[in-house]
């Protein structure tokens, strides 16, 4: 199955939304990720580092999205979102 939608290139922080399959499968919704751009500094992301880590488990995906300045990529990282999701069930 598929366990979630991921893309990326689009020069700005990772996000989480959810995506519904057009008709007839409208009733199936996957994950969406944005996993978010590299360092651009002449873009919208302020000079951040950004990215996005998965782990896929037995039962389960973990996603979390970081961003960190470009000035100081080991300091401190900023939690863009993070989540848990049970969707390695059939629907």
């Amino acid at each position: 199955p598929v366990v979630a939608f991921i893309h990326g290139h689009n020069h700005h922080a990772p996000e989480h939304t959810n995506w519904t399959c057009p008709s007839p499968y409208n009733s199936i919704t996957l994950p969406h990720f944005s996993v978010g751009t590299p360092n651009y500094e002449s873009q919208n992301n302020g000079g951040n580092i950004q990215l996005t880590i998965f782990r896929v488990g037995s039962n389960r995906l973990e996603v979390v999205g970081v961003q960190a300045p470009a000035s100081n990529p080991t300091g401190p990282w900023t939690y863009v979102y993070g989540e848990r999701l049970n969707i390695m069930n059939s629907p």
